[in-house]
């Protein structure tokens, strides 16, 4: 991976951090992507990043299927 990339644990402690701001703020819902798509070492699959950290257009892309698919669910969590 390229030096660029933050290393997977703080990328990791970082969303933690944004997911608490989240859950102070009943208008905002935290999307974790991460865990449904990086692999065992917590990189970007090959071909969804430039790094393995940051997303390219592909990674985008998939990116916006997942919560296209996922967007229901997203709703639900949200009205809880």
């Amino acid at each position: 991976q390229e030096a660029s990339c933050w290393h997977p644990k703080n990328i990791y402690s970082y969303n933690d951090g944004l997911r608490e701001l989240a859950e102070r703020n009943e208008n905002v819902l935290f999307i974790d992507f991460n865990p449904y798509i990086a692999d065992s070492e917590g990189f970007l699959p090959e071909g969804w990043s430039w790094d393995g950290c940051h997303p390219n257009l592909e990674g985008y892309k998939q990116w916006g299927e997942w919560i296209v698919w996922n967007a229901a669910y997203l709703d639900i969590r949200n009205n809880d």
